[in-house]
């Protein structure tokens, strides 16, 4: 939640993008999609109660990313075969990468799809219009995140929880790269 702190707008729509999924996938693979969806919900609503956004938009921010993480990580646990990644400590990295890869697919295709709608209704255009002009290249840094997500979790499981110090800096560059590119 403290990392959601870091968003940067999207100058061409009404969105913005956060370094806090990283941390969300991190949740996903860790603990379930349930405890994911709860923390993205409960960092969304913070974010667009702090935004003073009407109660509607508070909704549909708490709501539309947190089922979209949901989804992508009850496929990710179906792809993979596997429990909860705090369940099954030992489980090999390699062969959960294609299905990491389906999970950030499917969180930015649903997410972003999600978006581009309400966009597109409360501006009266094509959703998929919008989708194709502000959010198609916004799938690098879903990849981005779970692949932060999956070192992330490396790392911890290697060097023991102070490690998240090492791969803070890397965040740091992202939300910079992020920053100068889209902000």
């Amino acid at each position: 939640i403290l990392t959601g702190s870091f968003f940067i707008r999207i100058a061409t729509t009404e969105a913005s993008i956060s370094i806090a999924d990283t941390f969300f996938i991190s949740s996903a693979l860790l603990f379930g999609p349930e405890a994911a969806a709860v923390a993205l919900a409960a960092d969304s609503c913070i974010f667009s109660l702090r935004k003073k956004y009407v109660w509607s938009r508070v909704v549909f921010n708490a709501v539309a990313p947190a089922v979209s993480l949901w989804a992508a990580g009850h496929a990710f646990f179906a792809l993979a075969r596997v429990q909860p990644l705090s369940v099954t400590g030992d489980a090999p990295i390699g062969p959960l990468l294609p299905a990491l890869m389906c999970l950030a697919g499917i969180y930015f295709i649903l997410n972003s799809g999600f978006i581009a709608v309400a966009v597109g209704l409360n501006a009266g255009q094509s959703p998929v219009r919008i989708w194709r002009t502000h959010f198609q290249w916004l799938s690098l840094s879903y990849f981005a995140s779970a692949s932060m997500a999956i070192c992330l979790i490396m790392v911890v499981r290697q060097v023991g929880l102070g490690a998240v110090a090492i791969v803070l800096p890397i965040l740091v560059v992202l939300h910079r790269t992020f920053h100068a590119s889209f902000g």
